[in-house]
């Protein structure tokens, strides 16, 4: 092997800028995977920094007429909904030391150690984590109806509360057909979701039950902790992670439920490095994506095809 001299500072920046950059597309194509809403709501490339779509539900048309006959137009008119996507952030740090340590040698070969591998990982999870935050938002803000709980789920049975969630989303004229039912459940109460639980001279969970009866889909959240075991989305201002809250949500899964975007830089790159002072190299990535509710029945901001179940976990 060639003796290429010792690796300079300029190298290391190269080193380090290979590693965002390598770092960013490795969240292109994995971020989906931290985030289980997305086989239902996907996230969408948009050309634009922003969410544009029109909605209008319109009137029923006319039956058993002649074919001569004049059938009255949509009276009502498309509703153009426009918002700006934002940008979520996630930095990490390479110190000098680290770096001096991980440019060595790791065998008689060559070689050197991967220090940004391990934010490789955990950006994708902080990425996924903020979609999936996102979404929920997006729904609970969208629901369009509401149930209440008799009581939280870890005492109470759970299956009263989304039967009724099921009948209003089928008062709609909601069927599999346009997507399953997807009940998103804090997973501190999901045990009554799946417990064991005597039917029909056997054992089943409430889970099953419903499945058997419905297209219904459970999926647990649970909040995402950060360093001292703390609730936070957002280390600045410091927004906590628990957005279901005491809440449960069933709705659609489908598209036309809820948009959800990514957008790609164009013009700018999607990550930065900078060298600080004598200390080492900080690495900013850059990701824009948003998700947004698709209004129903001239609705401003809600649908029917969302319902809240309130009062189905105890307060934190």
């Amino acid at each position: 092997m060639p003796i290429m001299g010792a690796v300079t500072t300029r190298d290391m920046e190269k080193l380090v800028t290979a590693y965002a950059v390598r770092n960013a597309r490795f969240y292109d194509a994995n971020v989906m995977r931290e985030n289980p809403l997305e086989q239902f709501f996907p996230f969408e490339p948009t050309e634009e920094q922003e969410f544009e779509f029109w909605t209008g539900s319109g009137q029923a048309g006319v039956m058993g007429v002649d074919r001569e006959a004049a059938v009255p137009y949509t009276k009502n008119a498309l509703k153009r909904h426009q918002e700006d996507l934002t940008t979520d952030k996630f930095a990490y740090f390479l110190s000098n030391d680290m770096l001096e340590r991980a440019a060595k040698p790791t065998s008689v070969g060559g070689g050197a150690k991967d220090p940004a591998a391990r934010y490789a990982a955990d950006g994708n999870i902080f990425f996924g984590e903020t979609r999936q935050y996102k979404q929920i938002a997006a729904l609970l803000a969208g629901a369009g109806q509401t149930v209440t709980s008799p009581g939280t789920w870890d005492t109470t049975s759970p299956e009263a509360p989304i039967t009724e969630a099921l009948d209003k989303l089928g008062e709609y004229g909601w069927k599999d057909i346009r997507g399953p039912a997807v009940c998103i459940v804090p997973q501190r109460v999901y045990r009554g979701i799946t417990q064991q639980r005597a039917v029909r001279g056997g054992y089943s969970s409430v889970a099953q039950v419903l499945k058997d009866s419905y297209s219904i889909v459970f999926v647990p959240f649970a909040p995402w902790y950060v360093s001292k075991a703390q609730r936070k989305i957002d280390v600045l201002t410091g927004t906590d992670s628990d957005i279901l809250g005491t809440n449960a949500i069933l709705a659609v899964g489908s598209p036309l439920t809820m948009e959800s975007k990514n957008y790609g830089f164009k013009s700018t790159p999607a990550q930065f490095v900078e060298t600080v002072s004598d200390q080492g190299y900080g690495t900013i990535i850059h990701r824009v994506q948003g998700a947004k509710v698709v209004p129903k029945y001239e609705d401003e901001s809600t649908t029917v095809d969302i319902v809240k179940i309130t009062g189905v976990a105890p307060s934190r």
